[in-house]
């Protein structure tokens, strides 16, 4: 029973909630030095997180029934520890049912597909022929501070691989460098439904962005061909 009593008792309620605005402080510095990932792998989307919050919930509906707060003369208290309760289930709703995603639709269109908004870590081994040997996707925060986390062996029959990650830029780009000895350079912005992205076409290139085949003084046919010569640029499209 002792134990009960200071699982409902406010010492309690005080300590979980000192613990929960601690907790809250240091993710907010993690999430600013080292990304949101950072703060959903270390605190957000951890289980001893979810504890915190769940006995914080018993211990405010406890109090509620041991302490009688639907009295008139309590009300003002029951809804302080109601409305801790309340925003507790809706967090849980939305963290168990749902999932973080973003939708592009353009002015006067139709769009069916949604993004989401979770990192994965994906791998494809073939062989020389082209054929899948193994293959793998798994969810993963990618920030600075998890490169070590990841590491898995990886069959390929009669040859054996460990594919670790080792290291992780934060904020990583591509830039483009003046150099005496460099050639033209095209920097292409492609936005569309898988959101933006940049292309850096090298003299004689062709890239992809989605259906898109992109060129800088391609060797063939392209959808979007940019010729150069000493100081402008041209651009040609079917």
């Amino acid at each position: 029973m002792k134990i009960v009593r200071f699982l409902f008792s406010p010492v309690f309620m005080g300590m979980l909630f000192i613990i929960f605005a601690a907790t809250m402080a240091a993710a907010t510095f993690i999430e600013n030095d080292y990304g949101r990932e950072a703060a959903y792998s270390f605190v957000y989307d951890t289980r001893w997180f979810e504890l915190v919050i769940l006995l914080l919930v018993l211990n405010l509906a406890g109090q509620i029934v041991a302490f009688r707060l639907f009295r008139k003369e309590k009300l003002t208290v029951m809804l302080f520890h109601a409305s801790f309760i309340l925003i507790a289930a809706g967090a849980a709703i939305t963290r168990y049912t749902g999932w973080e995603g973003s939708i592009h639709i353009r002015e006067g269109e139709e769009q069916n597909k949604c993004y989401s908004g979770d990192n994965h870590l994906s791998y494809v081994l073939k062989d020389a022929s082209g054929n899948v040997i193994d293959q793998s996707s798994r969810k993963y925060y990618i920030g600075s501070s998890s490169a070590d986390d990841y590491s898995t062996s990886v069959d390929g029959g009669d040859r054996k691989y460990q594919l670790r990650l080792s290291r992780i830029i934060p904020n990583a780009s591509r830039s483009v460098v003046r150099s005496d000895s460099g050639g033209p350079v095209l920097s292409l912005m492609i936005t569309g439904q898988g959101g933006r992205e940049t292309l850096y076409l090298e003299d004689g290139q062709v890239l992809a962005s989605g259906d898109i085949m992109a060129g800088l003084n391609p060797p063939g046919k392209c959808d979007l061909i940019f010729l150069s010569d000493e100081d402008s640029f041209r651009f040609t499209s079917p």
